[in-house]
């Protein structure tokens, strides 16, 4: 695989060199015209080249996407979406973003594959239940998990609340284990809810519950 991307590496760097060919070709030689003088034609930008270009550098560029996106599954997810832009606009800047990605983290060994488990102390505290999937419209309707108290040093999982959302409306459905395995993946386990997680919904739902109701009554005076 390392091979693989050192070879995209200079898919991409030769696509791009052909780009630039295809950008700035060199100008036609110079004719002589019959009254004595010298005509030369403009450069224009060869199309066929810029295809070319094109082509050679996405072989490359889809290679490198390819990387990382393993990369990305392996821990880095603080700048997972940096890599990710640099390599997608690796299509049309003609690889040369792409090359960047390989400068910054390509070029890398990619890291051991981790392995995620809860360690036998925060197994006992809590259940096999999981939390499941969470979902988000908008930022407005759906689930999320919240938190971070109580990292255990050992797996490092940490308790995290799950919340159904609707607007303010903040309803706490439970508290869990959480162990983060990429930025987006997790694995999880129900534990004892966690009171300062509940209350901070419950707060923050009463709250709204209770504007809502004075606003509609009359009770709260809107200006």
């Amino acid at each position: 695989m390392r091979i693989l991307t050192h070879l995209a590496a200079l898919i991409c760097l030769a696509g791009f060199i052909v780009c630039i060919f295809g950008l700035n070709p060199l100008p036609p030689p110079p004719v002589s015209l019959k009254g004595g003088g010298v005509y030369q034609d403009r450069p224009e930008e060869n199309i066929p080249l810029l295809i070319e270009g094109a082509v050679i550098s996405a072989v490359g560029t889809t290679i490198l996407l390819i990387d990382c996106w393993h990369r990305r599954k392996r821990g880095y997810t603080s700048s997972a979406m940096t890599m990710l832009f640099l390599v997608i606009t690796g299509y049309p800047s003609g690889g040369l973003t792409s090359l960047l990605y390989y400068l910054f983290w390509g070029w890398r060994p990619l890291p051991p594959q981790a392995v995620y488990d809860f360690c036998p102390a925060c197994e006992a505290a809590s259940t096999s239940e999981s939390a499941g999937n969470t979902f988000t419209f908008n930022f407005i309707y759906g689930t999320k998990l919240i938190g971070g108290a109580k990292a255990c040093p050992i797996c490092r999982s940490v308790i995290q609340t799950k919340l159904f959302m609707f607007a303010f409306l903040w309803i706490p459905l439970g508290s869990y284990r959480v162990i983060r395995t990429s930025g987006y993946t997790y694995i999880s386990r129900r534990t004892s809810a966690y009171l300062p997680h509940m209350l901070l919904g419950l707060t923050l739902t009463a709250t709204t519950v209770v504007l809502m109701i004075c606003v509609i009554t009359g009770r709260l005076p809107v200006r």
